[in-house]
């Protein structure tokens, strides 16, 4: 297709840069967060440029405004909104109650400003005029004490936030106990499967390491979930009373908790499937942002590791005995 000229409509111009990441294989949530962010900079720009005309293409791709408004964003100033598509997925919805629970301007994360630059850049390619942003680096945050992790753990286990829905606390209650008591990355928890936890011994096996767990917070936390893990997935005998869509037989730990999105064409993705890592981090980031008034790392609750036991050894030990 024909490359807009500078001088057309910038939400029509909009319309067609996205409409070329289809055609260039791009997915579904890529393209949605390039219209996303592109749609809040039209917004922000309209609102803040106040010509007597509408924007146009060549608005956009100008280099100082493009700065102000990451500048803004990363601010807390501007507002991210993603276009309808039907039922918003449970990503998209924790993320709504998370904006709407704050009412304070919040510093943008690192990633978000990475997304819109990212954004910006692909979209002055598209139109010939390419800004060449540099992307933000990285914070690198301090992981918590030992024990201001275990404080902030008690607290995430006593209170469920405003807004989160009972098996989303407990998921996500479950998976911050885990970094905490291995002192793992939530890449590393992420594949777990219900085989690797023993509740009657409290231990959970990762890889080739067996790590103990704390009988009294995480132990208690993973029961309580992995209950409503079944009750999700259908294999209780009071499946009925759940009310849930059914996922069917699922061997992964971390799990959806509600319906995904309907697309059209495609048939609506039930609750109690494998969850995506994006949708764990999310529902972490709202937890703690309402407990604690901001947002904290998952990373920042690994603690001291713990010295893990290797699988063999244990093995040896259960034949010996």
């Amino acid at each position: 297709m024909p490359r807009p000229s500078l001088q057309h409509s910038a939400r029509s111009t909009i319309t067609a840069f996205v409409a070329d990441l289809e055609k260039r294989g791009r997915g579904t949530e890529t393209r949605r967060q390039r219209e996303g962010y592109l749609g809040e900079y039209l917004e922000w720009a309209g609102q803040t440029l106040r010509l007597d005309r509408p924007l146009r293409a060549g608005d956009l791709v100008d280099e100082d405004l493009a700065l102000r408004w990451l500048e803004a964003a990363a601010a807390g100033d501007t507002r991210r909104r993603f276009p309808s598509a039907g039922r918003r997925s449970e990503t998209e919805r924790t993320r709504s109650r998370a904006d709407e629970a704050v009412r304070e301007p919040l510093q943008a994360s690192v990633a978000a400003a990475a997304a819109r630059t990212t954004t910006l850049n692909t979209f002055s390619r598209f139109l010939g005029r390419p800004l060449n942003l540099r992307l933000p680096q990285p914070v690198d945050h301090p992981r918590l004490a030992p024990l201001e992790a275990r404080q902030k753990l008690r607290r995430i286990a006593d209170q469920r936030p405003t807004g989160m829905t009972e098996p989303c606390w407990q998921r996500t209650a479950a998976l911050a106990a885990l970094v905490v008591d291995t002192g793992l990355s939530v890449g590393a928890l992420f594949p777990l499967r219900k085989s690797d936890i023993d509740l009657r011994e409290g231990t959970v096996t990762v890889g080739e390491d067996v790590f103990e767990l704390d009988p009294d917070t995480t132990v208690l936390l993973l029961r309580q979930w992995l209950k409503t893990h079944a009750l999700l997935t259908g294999h209780t005998d009071d499946e009925v009373k759940t009310g849930y869509l059914k996922g069917g037989e699922v061997k992964e730990v971390w799990i959806t908790v509600h319906p995904g999105p309907t697309r059209r064409g495609h048939p609506t993705r039930p609750a109690a499937l494998p969850a995506a890592l994006r949708t764990l981090h999310v529902a972490h980031q709202e937890l703690t942002r309402q407990l604690f008034d901001e947002p904290v790392r998952l990373g920042r609750f690994r603690a001291e590791p713990p010295s893990p036991r290797p699988a063999e050894q244990v093995e040896h030990a259960e034949s010996v005995a």
